[in-house]
């Protein structure tokens, strides 16, 4: 597993890691221990919030064309965007 800060940045932009692309998986696991696979926009944005106040870790898995990586979503600012405009 890695970490979503982890993922390449280019030339002083955010990094290009497909956060709401149809082709990633969302899960949510709450401090409770609880696992959600948030789906839809509001889901989604549910989910970031909770994620963004220290509630749950959200993880999203990005597949490719050999293997799929699970990544940690660890960046707050990228976290408090995603509460705000997920698809």
């Amino acid at each position: 597993m890695r970490k979503t800060s982890s993922v390449s940045v280019e030339k002083g932009q955010s990094t290009n890691f497909p956060y709401c692309a149809q082709t990633v998986c969302w899960v949510l696991v709450t401090n409770e221990g609880e696992v959600f696979n948030p789906f839809g926009a509001e889901q989604r944005r549910s989910a970031a919030t909770m994620a963004s106040q220290g509630q749950a870790t959200l993880y999203i898995a990005w597949p490719g064309n050999r293997r799929s990586d699970l990544f940690e979503v660890d960046e707050p600012e990228v976290l408090r965007q995603l509460a705000l405009d997920a698809v």
